[in-house]
């Protein structure tokens, strides 16, 4: 006698041979469904903006990895990420809420919760990460060292060394300045050689003079451009030149709107596009203001390295941070320039149709009589002349 299943699971003679599971089929496609809902839960934040119904998968190689809905793959310097919200740990987002009205108190809390909690490598370093920048705002130099010193033994992705506790560090009172020392030099003998530039950054700055000196400490390591030197608003130009890490430097045409002294552009001017990009990153992860400025910004650097690079996908990357001044401050005064450089992000990538219908559409916001620099570079690209003019090939 063959026997099958009853409305409660339970076998019953009589039966064809096929077990009917009745509710537990119901449990497991609403333990499914959740499980694939709570696959897609978390958010990551991106020029500014929250993108959510994700998966975050970890880090690989300084990228961090997310998939959407679909099961697309989605790899993203760590240097673009602003912030994770993780719907395993409510802790972490927030704790970049907190970061973002500068409650770096509250901040605090929520981080050594999530690190404590952290069961992967790839978190616990993000979070560390996070640690760092909270005390050292807070002036706590001691704790700063520790999580960073555990950072560069751990052999953590470059982005995180390349953002040292350094203001707290160089505030500290001489006692404890040579307490923290000695601690470094205990450090040397556990890290790798790249490891070790880094500890070294951190004795710099420990016996530096000055707290502007040591502000400007990593960028005027690699040969970055004095800013007191750039005076002149009105000649954004610099001539070529070779700038470090082998890219070019630019001659730019700047927006009237854009900040000479800002920090940034600065590093633009002198074609420090990895630094400039970096920092613009930095500044849009911890304030909403002049969004418009730091997306513009982050796709000048942004389209400079992917020229540099001949990467048709660093030019996409440039595009969308053009494109996101476009769609989200139709207002702003970088809607033209963003255009314009738009356009000439699609005449490198063969989409000359697309260039074209942009840079007309630069042209209805362009003031010639306003901004005639940026109008003169509308101009040649719509000719199709020589775009070395305006940017760096």
């Amino acid at each position: 006698m063959v026997e099958t299943a009853d409305q409660n699971n339970r076998a019953v003679p009589g039966g064809r041979g096929v077990w009917r599971w009745g509710g537990t089929l119901a449990v497991v496609v609403a333990v499914l469904i959740a499980g694939a809902q709570l696959a897609h839960a978390d958010e990551i934040k991106l020029g500014g903006f929250w993108i959510s119904d994700i998966g975050v998968q970890g880090i690989e190689d300084g990228q961090m990895v997310y998939y959407n809905r679909v099961g697309t793959e989605f790899r993203r310097p760590l240097e673009n990420v602003q912030g994770l919200r993780l719907s395993t740990y409510p802790q972490l987002g927030k704790a970049h809420e907190a970061i973002a009205k500068g409650n770096d108190r509250a901040a605090l809390m929520e981080l050594l919760g999530a690190r404590q909690k952290a069961s992967n490598k790839w978190l616990r370093h993000w979070v560390s990460h996070l640690l760092v920048g909270v005390y050292d705002r807070l002036n706590m130099p001691s704790d700063a060292l520790d999580i960073y010193l555990l950072l560069v033994i751990e052999g953590a992705p470059r982005f995180y060394l390349e953002h040292p506790p350094l203001e707290s560090l160089q505030n500290s009172p001489s006692e404890i300045k040579s307490a923290l020392r000695e601690r470094i030099l205990m450090t040397m003998d556990l890290v790798d050689p790249s490891g070790r530039e880094s500890v070294r950054l951190l004795l710099e700055a420990i016996d530096s003079g000055s707290v502007a000196t040591l502000g400007q400490l990593a960028l005027d390591r690699s040969g970055s451009p004095q800013l007191a030197t750039i005076t002149n608003p009105a000649d954004a130009s610099l001539p070529d030149g070779t700038a470090t890490n082998g890219l070019s430097q630019a001659r730019l045409t700047l927006p009237v709107e854009l900040d000479i002294g800002d920090t940034v552009t600065a590093l633009l001017i002198g074609g420090q596009y990895e630094q400039a990009l970096a920092r613009a990153e930095k500044i849009m992860s911890n304030d909403r203001h002049h969004l418009p400025m730091r997306l513009y910004q982050r796709g000048v650097a942004q389209m400079a390295l992917a020229q540099a690079a001949e990467d048709d996908k660093k030019y996409l990357d440039a595009g969308l941070s053009f494109m996101s001044v476009v769609a989200y401050f139709p207002t702003s005064g970088f809607v033209g320039p963003s255009l314009v450089e738009a356009g000439f992000v699609h005449s490198r990538i063969g989409r000359s149709d697309t260039a074209a219908r942009l840079y007309e559409k630069a042209a209805t916001v362009i003031d010639a009589q306003e901004d005639p620099r940026y109008a003169d570079r509308l101009q040649q690209l719509a000719n199709g002349l020589d775009p070395a003019e305006g940017r760096p090939e």
